[in-house]
C-alpha cells in the first residue's frame, strides 16, 4: 500500500531513491526518512515498496516479486510531489537512476544528497544524472535547508501535496544549484 499525504497535515509526498541492498545503507535511509518526516510524508521504497528477497521468501515468485517493488515504486514516484536521490558512491545506484529518469521525465522536481566525494567521472557525476537534479547538498545540514525552502514554497503558493497524480513543480521558485 502506497502512503498518501495526509488531508490533515498536507505535507509534500516526497520519494526517497536511494540505494538499500547492504544494512548501512538500509540504516542511513531509515534515518534520514525519519528526518525528511519532519517535513514530508515519505515513501521509502525499503519500507513501503518491499524488498526484493523478502518478497521472495514470503513466496512470490522472482518475477512476481520484482512486478510488485515496480509497481508500487513507479505509482509513488507518480503521486510525489518530488524526489530526492541518494548520490553517494563511486556510481549511482542503477535503481536510482532509473527513479530519477522516470521522475523527470513526469516532469516531477529531483534533487539529490551526495555526502561521498567519490565520483566516477574526474568531471563529477554522469551527465545524465545531474541533468535531472534540480539541486545537489552535500551535508545533511544543507538537505535541512533544502527542505525548509521546499515546505516554505509550498506554503507561499498555498499547495497541497497532490495525491492524484498531478505535478506541483518547485523547479519555479528553487533555481537549479548544480
Amino acid at each position: 500500500m502506497i502512503k498518501v499525504c495526509s488531508e490533515v497535515t498536507l505535507k509534500p509526498f516526497l520519494y526517497l531513491a536511494a540505494p538499500l541492498f547492504s544494512f548501512a545503507e538500509k540504516k542511513f535511509n531509515e534515518d534520514l526518512s525519519r528526518l525528511l518526516g519532519k517535513y514530508f510524508t515519505v515513501y521509502l521504497p525499503q519500507r513501503d515498496g518491499g524488498l526484493f528477497l523478502d518478497l521472495i521468501a514470503k513466496g512470490l515468485s522472482r518475477n512476481e516479486a520484482a512486478r510488485h517493488i515496480f509497481s508500487l515504486d513507479t505509482r509513488a514516484i507518480e503521486n510525489s510531489d518530488f524526489v530526492l536521490a541518494i548520490l553517494d558512491g563511486r556510481a549511482i545506484d542503477e535503481g536510482v537512476a532509473v527513479e530519477l529518469g522516470y521522475a523527470f521525465a513526469l516532469k516531477k522536481s529531483c534533487y539529490g544528497l551526495q555526502t561521498d566525494s567519490r565520483r566516477l567521472l574526474p568531471e563529477g557525476n554522469n551527465p545524465m544524472v545531474t541533468g535531472t537534479l534540480t539541486r545537489i547538498v552535500e551535508t545533511i545540514e544543507d538537505l535541512s535547508v533544502l527542505c525548509e525552502e521546499i515546505v516554505a514554497f509550498f506554503r507561499s503558493k498555498n499547495l497541497k501535496s497532490d495525491r492524484l497524480g498531478q505535478t506541483i513543480n518547485s523547479d519555479e521558485v528553487l533555481e537549479k544549484k548544480v
